[in-house]
């Protein structure tokens, strides 16, 4: 399993790094083989992968189009089936990544794209036009998902 953590400050306050990498710090156990990070001024991904084929597949993964951003630790079933269906709903997959077939995935489906992938997985979604995260994880529980909202 990866590790993956965030931080969205959705009062726009500006983000604290310190914190961010105290979370990557934690994560790299988990995932030494392919570590990557996203900040924007009030948010932030890590993502530390543990196996040797995320290497290639850059997470956190942004869709440089639409700004959204994913981030994922799972494996993505059914992916020829779901790419098919993105793209019949206006939103070809460009690449193999399973992160951005998730994206394809928020931006046919929107916050309801978890109905529709299969897999044990967990992930969270920010889309920055909208201002908000989508966060979900497979029906099963295999991958752990934990998340503290705290005001302001």
């Amino acid at each position: 399993m990866s590790a993956i953590a965030g931080i969205i400050n959705l009062d726009g306050a500006p983000l604290n790094l310190e914190i961010l990498s105290r979370m990557e710090s934690a994560g790299i156990s988990r995932g030494p083989e392919a570590v990557g990070r996203w900040v924007s001024n009030s948010e932030g991904f890590v993502f530390c992968g543990a196996e040797p084929f995320q290497a290639a597949e850059k997470q956190p993964f942004l869709d440089s189009e639409s700004g959204v951003v994913v981030i994922l630790d799972g494996h993505i079933h059914a992916r020829d089936e779901l790419s098919a269906a993105c793209a019949s709903g206006g939103y070809p997959v460009r690449t193999t990544a399973e992160a951005e077939l998730l994206v394809r995935a928020y931006q046919v489906w929107g916050e309801h794209c978890a109905e529709h992938i299969l897999g044990e997985r967990a992930f969270a979604i920010w889309d920055p036009t909208l201002r908000r995260i989508v966060c979900a994880r497979d029906d099963f529980g295999m991958r752990p998902f934990f998340y503290r909202y705290i005001p302001n």
